[in-house]
């Protein structure tokens, strides 16, 4: 079932080209407008998905009363709030000199992870993001009330009709595949500098970087965006046909 949700989720994303559009807003997202706009489309998406099934060929978002997406961009942007413990944990290990040491080697340095740390934040950051996936389609479900979005006991109850097993292979599964296509990014460009390099064209570490950046954001972020936003909403509503 989960691996039946992510191939819906991701024959979703490539279904048209509007994916050009969410990478045009993800470049943007550095300004606050765009930002929310990509939130109100992820806001669209999960809409769609809760009232959907797998397999259902669903029509993507509109780009329509841009102030109401903006509103639904915010609402989503709240709720990260269950994000908070995760990055308040990261600050504090890591000003405390906690989850890494730096070690001066004969050859230069070398970093020494702290990994019962680091199983500590992945621990935090799985319930965090537990918590996040489920209160953002019931605050959606509820025709956009905050206040459902921190339903905890109605949360908890999704959660544990989806099973925390599914969860867990979900956002594995999720963080293979764009750990995947991180992985391919760097091939992509190391291949597009060694093949310029080879016509004489040499590109400086900026335009190497700005490269970097394009492709994660204007392919990679939209990807995460929209079929992340599908697959939290068919696993909610899953939670929710077994109840």
């Amino acid at each position: 079932m989960i691996f039946e949700i992510i191939k819906d989720s991701l024959e979703y994303t490539f279904k048209d080209k509007s994916i050009l559009k969410i990478g045009i807003l993800s470049i943007l997202s550095i300004l606050i407008i765009p930002l929310f706009i990509l939130f109100g489309y992820s806001y669209r998406t999960t809409l769609i998905g809760i009232n959907s099934m797998i397999n259902k060929e669903d029509p993507k978002p509109k780009f329509d009363n841009i102030k109401e997406m903006i509103v639904q961009g915010g609402k989503i942007i709240i709720l990260c709030v269950y994000l908070l413990p995760v990055i308040l944990a990261t600050f504090f290990f890591n000003v405390n000199g906690l989850l890494y040491k730096i070690i001066p080697t004969v050859s230069g340095i070398s970093i020494d992870f702290n990994f019962e740390i680091l199983a500590i934040l992945a621990i935090i950051s799985f319930i965090c993001l537990l918590f996040t996936s489920v209160s953002i389609p019931n605050m959606i479900k509820y025709g956009g009330s905050l206040k459902a979005g921190f339903k905890i006991k109605e949360i908890i109850s999704i959660i544990k009709n989806v099973s925390i097993g599914n969860y867990i292979l979900f956002w594995g599964t999720f963080f293979v595949i764009f750990g995947g296509l991180l992985t391919l990014r760097s091939f992509i460009v190391e291949f597009l500098t060694d093949t310029l390099f080879s016509v004489g064209i040499t590109l400086t570490e900026p335009i190497i970087l700005g490269i970097y950046i394009f492709i994660l954001y204007f392919f990679i972020v939209p990807i995460f965006v929209i079929s992340l936003s599908r697959g939290i909403a068919l696993l909610y509503d899953m939670g929710q046909t077994c109840e």
